[in-house]
Formats: C-alpha cells, sequence, structure tokens
C-alpha cells in the first residue's frame, strides 16, 4: 500500500513538472517556434499594427517639421481590458518591440509580419523586462528615456479593446492618442510649459471674455471647414481675437500666459493626432465627444456649462486643447511660413506659443484694429455675461 501511494505521489509530480515544463506553450500553442505568425495574433493586434503602420509609413504628408516616427522605437503593451490607467498592477496581455534594436538577445520572439508592413523589426516578448512591465500609466512621461537592446529613448504606449470601440471618446482612439502622447515625448522636452491655468478663481469678466473667445473661434472654424477658404474673412477674425486676448492680458496677465502655454503644447499634440486620424479614417477634430452625432460649437459647451450640463472645469483645461487645434488649422489655412519650425526651435529660456506667432502675423500684415466695444455689441456681449455670471458660482 505504501508503495503504491508512493508510485502515485511520483506520477504525480512528474506530470505538475512536465506541466510546469511546457504549460506555457501548451497555453499559446499557436506562438510555439521561434517565428510568430501575424496572422496568429488576434483582431485587436492586428488593427494596432495595421494604423500604427500607416501612421508612420503609407503617408506622404508629414505630421509635423522634422516629426519623424519612423526613425523611432516603441514597446506596445496590450493591456488588460479592464484596466483603464495602466495600472502595472493589473495583468498585461503582451509586449511588442518595434524597430527596437538588438531584440535578437532578448527573451522574445520575432513577429513576422506579412507584404504592406514596413516595420524595421518586430518582437513579441516571452518575458518582458521589470522596467517595462514596471511602466505605470499608459505611456512615457516627457523625459523619460527607456534603453532595450540598441535602442535609446523608446516611447511605450499601452493599449486594448478600448482603443479601437467606436463609442470611445475620440480623443482616446489609438491612432491620435498615440500620436498625440508620442508628439509630447520626442518634440517638447524644450518647450516651456507655464505652470497650469486654475479656472477656479476667475471672474464674471474673464469668462464673458472666453465667451467672446468661443464665439470668435466658432466662426473661425466655420471657415476653416469650408473647401474654399476666404483669407479676407479668416484675417477679420483674427483681428478680434488678437482684441480679446489683449483685453485678457490687461485683467490677468499671469493666467493667460498659463492658458497660453497648456494651448500651445497640447493644441498641438492635439493637431499632431488630428492628421494621424484621417489617416486611418478615425473620427476625431475640433470637439468631437463621445456619442455626439452633431456638431458641437464653443459655444454651445458655454451654454451647457451655464446650465450646470457640462463640468466647469472644461475652462482651462479640456477647452485649450481645442482652442490649440483650431489656432493650428488656422496657421496652416492662413499660410503662415515656417510656424511649426519656430515652435521646434523654442528653448526653456526663449519660449514661443501660438499666441506669439498670430500676434506676429497680425502685425506684419497690419491688420485692422478692432474695438472691444465693437466685438462685444457683434457677439451679444449682455447675454454672454449672464450665461458667465452662472458659470462662476459653479466654479
Amino acid at each position: 500500500m505504501k508503495k503504491r501511494l508512493t508510485s502515485l505521489v511520483i506520477l504525480l509530480l512528474t506530470i505538475l513538472f512536465c506541466f510546469s515544463a511546457f504549460g506555457c506553450e501548451k497555453a499559446d500553442n499557436k506562438f510555439k517556434g521561434k517565428v510568430i505568425k501575424y496572422e496568429n495574433l488576434d483582431s485587436i493586434d492586428k488593427k494596432m499594427f495595421s494604423q500604427l503602420n500607416k501612421i508612420l509609413y503609407n503617408s506622404k504628408e508629414t505630421l509635423w517639421k522634422d516629426y519623424n516616427l519612423k526613425d523611432k522605437s516603441f514597446i506596445l503593451i496590450r493591456k488588460d481590458e479592464e484596466d483603464e490607467n495602466g495600472s502595472k498592477n493589473r495583468k498585461n496581455v503582451s509586449y511588442y518591440a518595434i524597430n527596437v534594436n538588438g531584440m535578437e538577445d532578448q527573451d522574445a520572439k520575432e513577429v513576422k509580419m506579412p507584404k504592406g508592413f514596413y516595420f524595421k523589426s518586430v518582437y513579441r516578448f516571452n518575458k518582458a523586462p521589470l522596467k517595462i512591465e514596471n511602466i505605470r500609466g499608459n505611456f512615457s512621461d516627457t523625459g523619460s528615456d527607456l534603453t532595450i537592446g540598441n535602442s535609446k529613448n523608446i516611447f511605450c504606449f499601452k493599449y486594448n479593446t478600448d482603443n479601437f470601440r467606436k463609442a470611445v471618446d475620440p480623443a482616446y482612439a489609438f491612432s491620435p492618442f498615440f500620436t498625440h502622447e508620442a508628439f509630447h515625448h520626442y518634440m517638447q522636452n524644450d518647450w516651456k510649459i507655464e505652470g497650469a491655468p486654475s479656472s477656479v478663481a476667475l471672474t464674471k469678466k474673464e469668462i464673458s471674455c472666453i465667451g467672446l473667445k468661443y464665439k470668435v473661434l466658432d466662426k473661425m472654424r466655420t471657415e476653416n471647414e469650408k473647401d474654399k477658404i476666404s483669407k479676407k474673412k479668416l484675417n477679420k477674425l483674427i483681428s478680434e481675437y488678437i482684441s480679446i486676448e489683449e483685453k485678457r492680458k490687461e485683467i490677468n496677465e499671469r493666467y493667460l500666459n498659463e492658458e497660453h502655454s497648456k494651448e500651445t503644447a497640447e493644441g498641438t499634440a492635439c493637431y499632431v493626432g488630428l492628421k494621424a486620424a484621417r489617416l486611418t479614417n478615425t473620427r476625431y477634430g475640433v470637439l468631437a465627444f463621445t456619442n455626439n452625432k452633431e456638431k458641437v460649437t464653443f459655444s454651445d459647451v458655454l451654454d451647457a456649462m451655464s446650465k450646470d450640463k457640462y463640468p466647469t472645469t472644461f475652462i482651462g483645461d479640456w477647452e485649450l486643447y481645442n482652442t490649440g487645434m483650431e489656432l493650428c488649422i488656422t496657421l496652416d489655412n492662413l499660410g503662415i511660413k515656417n510656424w511649426q519650425k519656430k515652435l521646434n526651435s523654442q528653448t526653456p529660456d526663449k519660449p514661443i506659443n501660438l499666441y506669439d506667432i498670430l500676434k506676429k502675423y497680425y502685425k506684419q500684415n497690419k491688420l485692422e484694429e478692432i474695438s472691444i466695444e465693437k466685438i462685444e455689441d457683434k457677439y451679444n456681449y449682455k447675454e454672454i455675461f449672464k450665461k458667465s455670471e452662472k458659470i462662476q458660482r459653479l466654479l
């Protein structure tokens, strides 16, 4: 009896040993061997590679001056489906190294890509290094410098099914989200970001001026979306915009400086995301909200905030992602040369923002000076002020 019991224990231990030795391979038979075939990947990973390929290689148009993602290295992390914030405590599904040199020496398998994909190399880690596993959040921080193999300054980005759902907030759709954050990482290390504008202490007068700005931006956006854009109309709107911002400068210069700084950093990244979204046929644009089929204007948002139907934190935050994107589109349509190069050349000691470029254009072209009183009459300032009073109480 004792012998039979001992034999049974030995047999069970042998089975457990075999399972531990070969269990990982058995759990994922389709990834056996030295190479992983692209066709064996699931639909979400295929969508990720397809969109990334279009962003990097299928465009003749430059996303941004000197922003060449073709030459960069990436780690794409398929995160847990329940993970919204990229928490390292959840189980990540897989780790892909794209265009990373020296992967032959890593514990990884090559992913064989089909024709039409132009990545220099794609590998999937069998076991990712701890420095990758321990990454918190959904993407690399600006200024971080990850080295794997022979590649430095690698950008990491986490994704899952949510980034490819039509119902997702367009800002978090894969192509604009990835390109936006990679732009922060690679292009804005020398950009000076002056604090974070807080709308909490804004006065009714300040919010009213922001409401006027929204009116002008709405008209600017309408003109920018036309097949035949009138530069004359845009120039008049630029004059109105400058007049409003100069009035705001008189009231609260510190807040305005912080706003222009954030507007530039986030607006340019959104503008790059917009170009990437067009390459992948992804719905994205100025004030593109989840499940919103109708066009939303800046003035619509002001009205919604006054009725407590939309968070007042929009002012000084999400507002600036959208106003900055619209200003970038306007600079393009005005035909201002080298505006992207000017932003790229800035340093922490000599910062440049979108408003600086717009104001320089206004001065160089000697555009019409329009009084703030005339603008207030045109856009029904009294009505805007009433809404601003309500918003100010909700801040």
